[in-house]
């Protein structure tokens, strides 16, 4: 083997630890943050329909709090489709009594399938907190 076998051999072994890691960052990155389309006006003026947000999933971060917008997993099928659907939301109000705890989750402009339709949360139904726009619609 003469010398220049040997710098191959650490190169390629160099690229597969490069890319291992690559690949677990790119695992925990889909585990710790999601991308979401707002679908229509409900959001409005803070969210317009076809803005991509990115969202951080539970646990990281800091705990929801009034105020935040979050992606949560609607209670049943919605009435406008009759399919389980994931809303983008903003939480009105968090009861801490019981376990788990429950969110109350409204629209910020006009009628919306929200809490007011379909009562509070279980705070597991939180998919994301929103952190950012990344594209507008």
């Amino acid at each position: 083997m003469s010398h220049d076998d040997g710098c191959e051999d650490r190169r390629v072994r160099t690229w597969a630890i490069v890319g291992s890691g690559i690949t677990a960052l790119g695992l925990v990155a889909r585990r710790s943050f999601m991308i979401v389309r707002v679908e229509g006006s409900s959001m409005l003026p803070t969210y317009a329909d076809g803005d991509h947000l990115l969202a951080v999933r539970p646990p990281l971060g800091r705990a929801i709090r009034p105020g935040d917008v979050v992606v949560v997993v609607a209670p049943g099928p919605s009435p406008a489709t009759r399919a389980v659907e994931t809303l983008v939301k903003r939480v009105a109000e968090v009861e801490p009594a019981g376990r788990p705890r429950q969110v109350f989750v409204v629209g910020d402009s006009g009628p919306s399938y929200d809490s007011r339709v379909f009562g509070p949360l279980a705070s597991d139904a939180v998919l994301g907190r929103v952190v950012r726009v990344v594209s507008t619609g």
